[in-house]
């Protein structure tokens, strides 16, 4: 057996060394001045899985290439969907992976190993977004890894025990990232649907100049108020030094069902559309515009596809994209507060009390020996 597997381990070396030998080189340029100054770093990120962050990643990520943005996908979920839904199985490039550039990082002098992990992905029918000028903008992948968040956990002992060129990982991670903001207008980095205890996400927070929260239901709108706090908290100015943490926008991601009778779809009310619209109202009530207007409601059977034409994304895609733009809003940590956790709190309880659908009638146990 253990011979089996060392055979099977070589055959798996020399076939991902054998896909890098293939690899095109491709130069990137230094972005201009302005377009680097306006660089960014988005982490979409909730702590409820199944809400649409890989998709509404994904889809923000892809239009933006399409108009002619340089785009790094960041992939720090250890289930690395981010990756596969980009055509990279689990045994592709294994020394072109995120866990790859942990392991590298206490080592002295490592950077531009590090820096060359990120490989540029060049599908043959991708075309820029109509209306745009110039060609569609480059795409690459830090792929993930199932093994990052050990590797990660790791290295910042090592880096605990002996810095080097690091202080600790969040600071090796922070200045790895902003290296890219040279070449690339958006990194965008997906997130595992967790919080305390991730290392990954802890380092995707820190870095983060915006964090883009999908909301698909009322459960993961109850875990909005723990986000909010947890970000506050990691990203603070005692932590990190900046003097906000990211700015947070929200988006209402939501699936309809998949029918071929058009006429039945129109007639059919679905009750979990019900709650989701109030759930938005809720949210929208108390966040005004950090909630995107746009809703996306696409078929469950498009969610592990890519697509590089019009989307039941585009929508929220855009209103994204020109949030992003404004630079009057102020961050949002300027308006929360107290006193909206409550509202918010308050609301959600409500709408989650009244769509009860199985009420218990509580009973005390009693334990006989």
């Amino acid at each position: 057996m253990a011979n089996q597997t060392r055979l099977l381990l070589q055959k798996q070396e020399a076939r991902t060394e054998k896909e890098t030998t293939k690899m095109k080189r491709v130069f990137l340029e230094v972005l201009p001045e302005q377009r680097r100054q306006a660089s960014t770093i988005i982490a979409f990120m909730n702590n409820k899985g199944g809400v649409g962050k890989t998709s509404l990643s994904l889809a923000f990520g892809l239009t933006m290439a399409r108009k002619n943005k340089n785009v790094l996908f960041w992939d720090n979920d250890g289930q690395s969907n981010l990756t596969q839904r980009l055509g990279i199985t689990d045994n592709m490039l294994l020394e072109r992976r995120v866990n790859v550039a942990f392991t590298l990082a206490p080592i002295a002098g490592s950077r531009e190993p590090i820096r060359n992990l990120p490989f540029i992905l060049d599908y043959p029918y991708f075309m820029r977004y109509r209306g745009s000028t110039g060609k569609a903008g480059h795409i690459a992948l830090m792929a993930g890894s199932h093994d990052a968040e050990t590797d990660a956990n790791a290295t910042f002992d090592k880096l605990n025990r002996n810095p080097r060129d690091y202080k600790n990982i969040f600071d090796f991670f922070k200045q790895t990232v902003d290296f890219y903001r040279n070449y690339f207008d958006y990194i965008i980095i997906d997130t595992a649907p967790a919080l305390e205890g991730n290392i990954l996400n802890q380092m995707s927070v820190r870095a983060a100049d915006n964090v883009i929260v999908p909301i698909d239901a009322l459960e993961a709108a109850l875990g909005i108020e723990q986000l909010v706090k947890w970000i506050a908290g990691e990203a603070s100015h005692a932590i990190t030094g900046r003097v906000m943490p990211p700015n947070l926008l929200f988006a209402i991601v939501k699936y309809t069902k998949d029918t071929g009778n058009k006429k039945e779809a129109r007639n059919t009310i679905d009750i979990d559309d019900r709650l989701r619209n109030n759930v938005y109202r809720a949210i929208q009530s108390v966040f005004g515009e950090y909630v995107c207007e746009s809703g996306v409601k696409a078929k469950p059977s498009l969610k592990s596809k890519v697509t590089f034409r019009k989307t039941d994304f585009d929508a929220v895609v855009n209103e994204l994209e020109q949030k992003l733009e404004n630079k009057a809003r102020p961050n949002f940590y300027t308006i929360w507060n107290i006193e909206k956790a409550d509202e918010l709190r308050n609301s959600l309880e409500a709408i989650a009390e009244t769509n009860i659908a199985k009420k218990p009638v509580f009973k005390n146990p009693k334990y006989t020996l």
